[in-house]
């Protein structure tokens, strides 16, 4: 049978002087046409450049998936994804040492399901969490993950750059994307996994030392500690919880996360867990963790002595503090 389309037919010969398929780039979704369609866009920038002298080349730029790069796409300087797509296209422009013209042809629209609207990956992440806490089945997900799409910005922004004893050089809190506001100043427990692997092992523990009030602290995902530094920082609600209706959760880490993810999550926490000199890093189950965005603080309850003389990282990874022995003294941050 021949195929619909033979742009999509590998059998099929290349024709295109560019060395490109013919009329690749004339090909999208529909939500992609909002003035002009994306043909008639590339054909008006041409005309431009011809008029000027110019020669125009139709240059259409693919995406390293995630799914199939280890240990993620990052590390093979891939920024061709969603909201940094632009900025890829002008670094590989300015690699190749030749003029460049991005053509922005506009956001994917949101999706709509039983008369919301949604769109990836805020409602993508949030119906997940439900789906793993039992509130909808196979199916539902199925429809939904149908009418996914990347939602409009948001007219208003929020970054905050909060310091203190866990965070000397800064970590970074988007606010406005904050699911309760309540927890922009929140005071737990902390429940830690020091990776990803740890994270993936206990997440559904149903024994997991964890309550709706804790601060839930993930390692190891920085730059350092995870070479290509994976979008890991939006950590799932435990399974032992999700089911009692916990929705939202005070989440920090030393990684990062997609853009259009939502949540009152504290990323980027430096220096890094992986670092010796890393206050994160001591960081353990049981701890107390404040954070209080309006102030710029983020804190851990622990004695200063615990930061200072043997190396940190040690001092973690012997399973507690100066010189393996736990302390019970903790000291209270004005938060």
């Amino acid at each position: 049978m021949e195929p619909k389309n033979q742009d999509y037919d590998l059998q099929h010969p290349i024709v295109s002087a560019s060395g490109l398929r013919q009329g690749l780039t004339s090909y999208g979704n529909a939500h992609f046409f909002l003035l002009l369609g994306k043909t008639q866009l590339m054909d008006a920038a041409e005309q431009g450049i011809h008029l000027q002298g110019g020669i125009a080349i139709d240059f259409p730029t693919i995406s390293l998936h995630e799914s199939f790069s280890h240990p993620t796409s990052m590390f093979l300087r891939n920024f061709m994804k969603r909201d940094k797509t632009l900025p890829a296209q002008i670094m590989g422009g300015l690699s190749a040492n030749k003029p460049i013209l991005p053509l922005i042809t506009g956001p994917i629209m949101p999706g709509g399901y039983q008369r919301k609207r949604i769109g990836a990956c805020t409602d993508c992440q949030n119906n997940w969490a439900s789906f793993r806490a039992g509130k909808m089945d196979l199916e539902e997900i199925m429809a939904i993950n149908e009418e996914l799409a990347p939602t409009p910005l948001h007219p208003s922004s929020s970054l905050i750059v909060v310091h203190r004893n866990i965070a000397p050089n800064g970590a970074v809190i988007k606010a406005s994307a904050s699911k309760d506001t309540r927890l922009l100043c929140h005071t737990g427990p902390a429940g830690v996994f020091d990776n990803p692997r740890d994270l993936a092992l206990r997440l559904d523990d149903p024994n997991l030392e964890v309550t709706a009030d804790s601060v839930l602290v993930l390692k190891g995902i920085g730059p350092v500690g995870n070479p290509g530094m994976p979008e890991a920082g939006r950590i799932p609600i435990p399974r032992k919880l999700a089911p009692q209706g916990v929705t939202v959760m005070l989440r920090i880490s030393d990684g990062r996360l997609s853009g259009t993810a939502g949540g009152t999550i504290v990323l980027h926490i430096s220096p890094e867990s992986a670092m010796v000199e890393s206050r994160f890093g001591v960081v353990q189950t049981g701890d107390t963790v404040a954070l209080n965005a309006q102030n710029c603080i983020l804190w851990v309850e622990v004695e200063e002595s615990e930061f200072q003389g043997t190396n940190v990282a040690e001092k973690a990874s012997r399973g507690g503090r100066c010189g393996g022995k736990e302390t019970s003294t903790r000291v209270s941050g004005t938060v």
